[in-house]
């Protein structure tokens, strides 16, 4: 069978791949003879585990499953708090939520008396909710509603909560419902807006403060911290004490997923069996411990523990096994285990990290990598920072980052935020990928037969491979050749570039007189021009001249090492096409460029990537990046001055460069500025429309589709 199914662990139990039955099994315990009422709150990121271990909790307490001689019979509900929160407005889920547990609890007892109470009780508190409702603007009041209704409903509220703990007094005591005490599951709270989702805590505590009952709330302290900032405003560590206080008030027994103490290797590894991953000797008892070990380290220093991310890691891999070993679809043939651990190493780094996924695809020799390589992508934007020099001058002494390769990560990581905590993690990553080079090589030199592939070869067809389930690579399509794709790429000249991308170019087998004489005089006219004009080198590592040509798979302008402009060609079946990538320009309001017919467009599309969060990643669709560029293929035609309008996007860029770079508004300023608001958990707030207001702003012509036309 082919991929994962992305579900929780089922009520009916499961296989414990993770090895977490120690924890279930304490906190079984605990429910079972703590004192009531109390709310444990299980506490964990997305995808974490937080289902599985309710489920599995409730398979341990069903009374199916009971020993025969143990007394403890528990009456369970289970609530799912985003099912009922979907096509409702906030106070109809919080009333929603409320409603079905009290219709569970009247299911377990039919005492008429009590159950017309409790029905009184509810259509009370119901038609208080509605009341205050409709006087709300705009459909929610947020926590104002459980604030009104306990105030006004003050009474209404205290009978129905007498009323319950009958009910469940009942349900203990008689003779037809022996059970011991009531346990209520409430779901999926982390998956509601965090403001319902305190709204629905603050009313559980007021409600069901009930004798015999214990609530296991799916919630995570960072959701009621967000959920309370209106309350309370952001959080400080002069008002860290309130947040708190009003957790601890509704959680009187916080527990977290223990994610670093999941048996990350030996679930990972039961997971690769389902899908037929390895044909080696995988496992065998010897060498499944040490594999085990191996995947364990990868996934540690990448995605980390969480087994949703894990899942999709898995499900990545599946698809990709199918392309078999001579890179043919439909070729199910199996991978060796060297093949098989280099290429999970690969897509590990892909979902993780993909800045360093695309630094391999356009350097894949890591061990080569230097200030240099770093500079390509950080424009020497971490020297600009505060303490580096303080920084870097004790890192570049530990063993971590003692060699260039590893001071290049370095670098990369102190530029970014997002990259900087993990710097220790990235250099591990590729100090593992280092120790199995050197297995593997090592393996070559000593076997006389058997091994075909050396680390190199393998390493090049795993790059190929995972590159059809990359959703960050840049500048180039996802279909790649598998051999001598992905050697060093970085040629010498124009020559050497010509060469080959007649063997290498994405699709080109097609093709048998690629690149054509007609294409290339466009490309040796964009470098000619540079030449002549702005006396421009060929681009080596550590060159210091001011305009350089860098050969890749396009052929790119640098000035002072910043990539300011790509041109490249590429075949299409309906004929050759030039492809062109620039700036846009600051005093044009960022508008399209547009030559005759053919427009330029976005790199990444801003409506969607301001408009669709993906929840189940706590990220955009889409990234948040290049939109300072622009983009357009246009099918080589004699009838346009292609080279007019080559020599008119080098002046364009050139002048940007010179004169407006400081006010390009790039990636890295709307991340410093902004990614903070733009997060999907902050949308619906002023602060989330106020950045995707200025966002918008600022590229506005994009959005709207203006241009410029180009008149050459």
């Amino acid at each position: 069978m082919a991929g994962i199914v992305d579900e929780a662990v089922s009520k009916n139990g499961g296989i414990d791949h993770l090895k977490i039955s120690p924890y279930k099994n304490a906190l079984v315990e605990f429910i079972k003879t703590t004192r009531t009422p109390i709310t444990i709150g299980i506490q964990g990121d997305w995808g974490s585990g937080k289902t599985s271990l309710l489920n599995q909790i409730w398979n341990d307490l069903d009374p199916v499953n009971k020993d025969d001689n143990e007394d403890n019979n528990i009456y369970q509900i289970w609530v799912n708090s985003w099912e009922h929160s979907l096509l409702c407005t906030p106070e109809e889920s919080l009333i929603k939520i409320i409603n079905e547990i009290i219709k569970e609890l009247l299911r377990a007892d039919q005492s008429k008396s009590t159950s017309e109470k409790i029905s009184k009780g509810v259509s009370n508190l119901m038609k208080g909710a509605f009341r205050l409702t409709g006087q709300a603007v705009g459909g929610s009041v947020g926590t104002n509603l459980v604030d009104e209704l306990l105030g006004q409903n003050e009474n209404s509220i205290k009978e129905l909560r007498e009323s319950l703990q009958l009910l469940v007094s009942e349900i203990k005591s008689l003779p037809s419902n022996p059970y011991n005490r009531v346990v209520v599951y409430v779901d999926d709270l982390d998956r509601i807006k965090p403001e319902d989702a305190v709204s629905i805590l603050e009313l559980l505590k007021n409600i069901f403060n009930l004798k015999d009952c214990i609530f296991i709330l799916a919630i995570d302290y960072k959701v009621v911290v967000k959920g309370l900032e209106k309350k309370f405003g952001p959080r400080t560590d002069a008002n860290e004490w309130e947040f708190r206080a009003f957790f601890d008030k509704i959680i009187q027994l916080p527990f977290s997923m223990p994610l670093s103490n999941y048996d990350i290797g030996n679930y990972v590894s039961s997971l690769l069996r389902e899908i037929d991953y390895y044909d080696g000797d995988f496992d065998s008892r010897d060498h499944a411990e040490e594999t085990n070990q191996k995947i364990a380290a990868f996934v540690e220093n990448t995605i980390g523990g969480n087994p949703r991310s894990i899942k999709r890691l898995i499900n990545s891999l599946s698809l990709i096994k199918f392309l078999g070993s001579n890179n043919e679809v439909g070729n199910s043939n199996g991978l060796s285990d060297d093949e098989a651990l280099v290429l999970f190493a690969i897509v590990c780094l892909e979902v993780a990290y993909s800045e360093f996924y695309q630094l391999l695809i356009d350097e894949p020799d890591f061990l080569n990598w230097d200030d240099a390589t770093a500079q390509t992508v950080t424009q020497k934007k971490e020297e600009t920072q505060d303490n580096w020099d303080q920084h870097s001058k004790l890192a570049f002494v530990t063993q971590g980052f003692d060699e260039p390769w590893e001071q290049c990560i370095y670098r990369i990581c102190f530029a970014s935020e997002r990259l900087k905590p993990s710097a220790a993690k990235i250099s591990n990553f590729f100090n593992l990928l280092h120790d199995e080079k050197r297995a593997i090589d090592s393996k070559i030199n000593e076997s006389k037969s058997g091994m075909k592939s050396d680390f190199n070869t393998i390493f090049e067809n795993a790059l190929s491979k995972s590159a059809v389930t990359s959703v960050t690579v840049k500048d180039k399509v996802n279909t790649r050749p598998s051999k001598g794709s992905f050697k060093p790429y970085i040629v010498s000249g124009l020559e050497s570039w010509v060469e080959e991308r007649a063997k290498k170019d994405d699709n080109n087998a097609s093709y048998t007189d690629f690149p054509s004489t007609e294409s290339l005089d466009y490309i040796k006219h964009f470098v000619e021009y540079l030449e002549k004009k702005y006396n421009a080198v060929n681009w080596e590592k550590g060159i210091k001249e001011k305009f350089t040509i860098k050969y890749a798979n396009s052929i790119a302008l640098y000035i002072d090492g910043k990539k300011v402009m790509n041109i490249r060609i590429f075949p299409k079946p309906i004929g050759e096409f030039i492809w062109f990538q620039s700036f846009k320009k600051p005093s044009d309001g960022y508008a399209f460029l547009k030559f005759q017919d053919h427009n330029f467009k976005e790199s990444r599309p801003l409506p969607q990537v301001l408009s669709e969060p993906d929840e189940d990643n706590k990220m955009f669709k889409g990234d948040f990046y290049m939109q300072e560029w622009q983009t357009m293929a246009m099918p080589i035609d004699h009838s346009m001055n292609i080279k007019s309008l080559i020599e008119y996007l080098i002046e364009y860029n050139i002048d940007i460069y010179e004169n407006e770079m400081n006010d390009v508004y790039s990636s890295s300023i709307w991340e410093k500025n902004y990614l903070k608001d733009l997060v999907p958990s902050k949308q619906g707030t002023s602060e989330y429309e106020s950045a995707k207001n200025k966002i918008t702003a600022v590229f506005k012509n994009n959005i709207e589709g203006k241009y410029k036309l180009i008149e050459v």
